[in-house]
Formats: structure tokens, sequence, C-alpha cells
């Protein structure tokens, strides 16, 4: 068996827009995780860029938005990354049934860790490094906290589309 891929991020505070999103397809959410949900995301802020398989999660909301287990501290906590077609290659944010936050006691700009199967990353292409790197690269937090800025990303839409989550 492969050893897990580590990777860390910081805690940041998001919009809610997330948990608007899951709440809408909360049973299919529930039956992928075999409990019930906690209605909120904690959202991680990795340095790096990570493109997922989306062959090797569960897709819901008409295979737009995408989930797979990670560990995390406490291996009872059942503990997923959430993301969706679009997202920015280096936000994740992660679902369990509890409220991660409390549970861990973490506040705004904690690190925090979580393990990952290697067959669920793909290597990331120069091409897409690079876009991602144009874009985000010391700006990884804006995403959450400058919304002028995303909507100035939006309209690089090459750049953008090569720097996020795809359907692969």
């Amino acid at each position: 068996m492969r050893k897990n891929i580590k990777l860390s991020g910081k805690v940041v505070s998001g919009r809610s827009r997330s948990s608007e999103d899951i709440s809408q397809s909360e049973e299919r959410i529930n039956k992928i995780i075999g409990a019930k949900l906690y209605l909120g995301t904690l959202n991680l802020v990795l340095e790096k860029p990570i493109m997922l398989t989306v062959s090797q999660g569960h897709s819901f909301d008409d295979k737009r938005r995408y989930l797979w287990r990670v560990s995390g501290p406490d291996q009872s906590l059942p503990l997923y990354i959430y993301r969706w077609i679009g997202c920015p290659l280096h936000i994740v944010e992660l679902i369990s049934t509890v409220k991660l936050r409390t549970v861990h006691e973490l506040n705004e700009g904690s690190t925090f860790q979580i393990g990952i199967d290697p067959d669920y990353v793909l290597p990331v292409s120069i091409e897409k490094y690079l876009a991602w790197f144009f874009l985000w690269k010391g700006r990884t937090s804006w995403y959450y906290k400058k919304e002028t800025y995303k909507e100035k990303v939006y309209r690089c839409n090459r750049l953008r589309r090569l720097a996020s989550q795809k359907r692969v």
C-alpha cells in the first residue's frame, strides 16, 4: 500500500457559499459519506496547486462537484475534500460530520494537515502551474478575501481555466 500524500494548508474564513451549495445536495452527500453531514466547510488554502482525479471522486450536482475521502488528525472522523469544476487548484474545502474548526480548535490562519491517496492526485503540467503562478502565487487567500481580484481573474478566461480543477 502506498503512503498518503501530505497536504498542508492555512484555514481561511469563507463566504458561506459552499454551505449553501452542499445543503442543496445534502441527501446525496449523506449517502456518500454514510453519515449526517455538518453543513459547513473548512476552507484550506494550499501554497501549491493540486489537481484531483475526478474519476476517483464521488460526484454530485450533475458531476459539477466532487468529494474525495482523505485522512486527518482524527482517523475516527469521516473527512472529505469538497471541490467543484473550476475551483482554483490551491483551494480545498473539507467536509465532515462535525464542525472541524471547533473539534480541532482551529482559528483563522491555523495550519491543518490532511493525507490524500496518491491515486487521487494528478501531476500539474508546467502550463497549468505557470497559469496558476501568474494568477495566484503570493495571493492564495485572495480567492476568499478579495472579491474584486477574483472578478479580475475570471476575466482572464484561458489562464483561469488552466489554473482550475478540470473534469479529468
